[in-house]
């Protein structure tokens, strides 16, 4: 067994908070990917344990309150599972809260201050415009927001799978059978296994999540453009102050994006076009760079060897490019 194999609960209880960076890919399970965790662990006997799959991450500093040092943690990959464990977490623990009985209600309240928010600080803090729809409609279950992007109508599509799953169990056993299916869930993912990983440099962060795929649907071209531009730009940045606005530019570039394609994908023209997102990227190229047949076969190979030209020749130059391709 390696040494760095550890359970979820001691991954994330702790002064420790996470960050999903910029050049990370949105939030992608689909409910056949939740479907999968479900049955894993619902049939999964008490006694044994779950392989959960790897994470990386990358310690990037500290915050402070007035009682607490917290160390923060970017987390180049397996972010989409310890997002989607901690919606099932989030949907138990309210669980729990409901049950009528008191002692019961302040463990679950406890448990909220290990696994989702410790004071005012929330455990994992995702990338962009999905950061308050997670924290506040995911974690600190306020009104229901209307979904502006894709990855926000996951999040809540998560939610609403777990609610519905727990509620059906609910519905199904007796309150005291119930609360013990609540506690042996919960347990069960305490004790989910991880294999942890730590890099030490910003470069190395965005280079491995270049070459790795989180579980769930694989990278699009579209989200492998993404990572790539992120990490060139990333790599021809020579003013340091300068570069978390940048990256942070080039990541809501890449969010309108993704608005913009599901906004016409609902319509119907759409529809019948069956256009996909790698297709969007495909005509950018084709539309920005070259008509030329054997570099619109693969667009994504083609981009890579011009801009890596550039970051060779001029890497200033070769951010510019990439912002204004993007």
């Amino acid at each position: 067994m390696p040494d760095n194999l550890i359970s979820l609960s001691d991954f994330l209880i702790g002064p420790r908070l996470f960050d999903i960076p910029v050049y990370q890919r949105n939030y992608a399970w689909e409910e056949q990917n939740l479907e999968d965790l479900w049955e894993d662990l619902y049939y999964l006997d008490s006694a044994k344990q779950h392989y959960y799959g790897t994470v990386l991450l990358k310690f990037s500093g500290q915050t402070k309150d007035l009682v607490q040092t917290y160390s923060r943690f970017d987390v180049i990959d397996g972010q989409q599972r310890i997002t989607t464990a901690l919606i099932l977490m989030r949907e138990i623990i309210s669980q729990m809260k409901d049950v009528p009985d008191e002692k019961f209600g302040g463990a679950a309240s406890a448990l909220e201050d290990q696994y989702l928010k410790l004071g005012v600080h929330y455990k994992l803090n995702p990338l962009g415009e999905d950061e308050d729809f997670f924290q506040k409609f995911i974690i600190d279950n306020l009104n229901n927001p209307q979904p502006q992007t894709q990855s926000q109508h996951r999040l809540k599509g998560a939610k609403e799978f777990f609610r519905d799953r727990l509620n059906s169990e609910k519905g199904r056993q007796s309150t005291d059978n119930f609360i013990v299916f609540l506690v042996q869930m919960k347990q069960k993912i305490d004790e989910l296994q991880l294999i942890r990983y730590d890099v030490e440099s910003d470069a190395d962060a965005i280079r491995i999540f270049e070459t790795v795929n989180d579980r769930g649907r694989p990278l699009s071209n579209l989200e492998k453009t993404k990572s790539f531009l992120m990490h060139t730009s990333y790599l021809g940045m020579q003013d340091e102050q300068h570069m978390a606005g940048r990256l942070k530019e080039l990541n809501d570039y890449f969010s309108q994006i993704y608005r913009h394609f599901d906004d016409v994908s609902e319509t119907e023209h759409m529809d019948r076009l069956r256009l996909e997102s790698d297709d969007v990227q495909r005509y950018h190229y084709i539309n920005y760079i070259s008509t030329i047949d054997r570099e619109t076969r693969n667009p994504l190979d083609s981009l890579k060897r011009r801009i890596r030209t550039r970051l060779r020749e001029s890497p200033d130059d070769c951010v510019q490019y990439v912002l204004d391709y993007t």
